[in-house]
């Protein structure tokens, strides 16, 4: 639980104060675009809009991802500590090995999850950039020269509005990122939101029937 609540202060809290400063930015920026040139302005806020929708692609991908990397997470943890309860057993039956070796097993899993899922989140983050670089900046740039060679805007115009171009461009690509890592954290909010549902706010235990035992199934042993 303490990881998780970790993870939800650092992808989830952090990223959503950052996305506030990113807007702000983006806005104040926009704001003085508009009062130098409105069209070439526009030009690049429609652009910079456009990477959003690779964002949009890879968010399930990588939800799916956080999904697998939370699961072998805590079965990595369970591992842990299984193996630290069940020491004295373990040295009484000489089943050390054993149970080291399903530790190390759920530690490579919980790994390749991770890699997996930050690798998802890189390559959104790269190819988000890289259309930003292209659509947000490149071909406004080439516009505003061509409506400066046509004498609707001047040369200092063209030139502030390339230079706030950066905040135009950096905030929005920052936030595309910020929410992938947001993202990311909506199957550790989903196991916990299932906790308070049965805990509740006050931290007492709703009154309802208590679960009752069936069966038992035992896996890996």
């Amino acid at each position: 639980m303490t990881n998780d609540l970790k993870q939800i202060e650092t992808l989830k809290i952090n990223n959503e104060l950052l996305i506030i400063n990113e807007v702000l930015a983006f806005l104040l920026s926009i704001v003085a675009g508009l009062i130098n040139s409105w069209q070439l302005t526009l030009i690049f806020m429609v652009t910079t809009l456009l990477p959003g929708f690779v964002q949009k692609l890879f968010t399930k991908k990588i939800q799916v991802k956080s999904r697998k990397w939370e699961k072998e997470n805590g079965n990595y943890t369970q591992s842990v500590s299984d193996g630290l309860n069940g020491a004295v057993t373990a040295n009484l039956y000489n089943a050390q090995k054993n149970i080291l070796q399903k530790v190390l097993v759920d530690a490579k899993n919980m790994e390749n999850a991770l890699k997996s899922l930050n690798n998802a989140q890189d390559i959104a983050n790269q190819i988000i950039i890289a259309l930003a670089d292209i659509f947000s900046f490149i071909l406004p740039f080439l516009v505003g020269a061509i409506f400066m060679f046509n004498g609707q805007i001047g040369a200092g115009t063209l030139v502030m509005i390339v230079q706030l171009s950066n905040n135009f461009i950096n905030p929005i690509v920052n936030i595309f990122v910020q929410l992938n890592q947001i993202k990311s954290t909506k199957p550790i909010l989903e196991k916990l939101e299932q906790g308070l549902q049965y805990v509740g706010l006050e931290g007492k235990n709703k009154t309802k029937q208590p679960l009752h035992f069936n069966n038992l199934c035992v896996k890996n042993f």
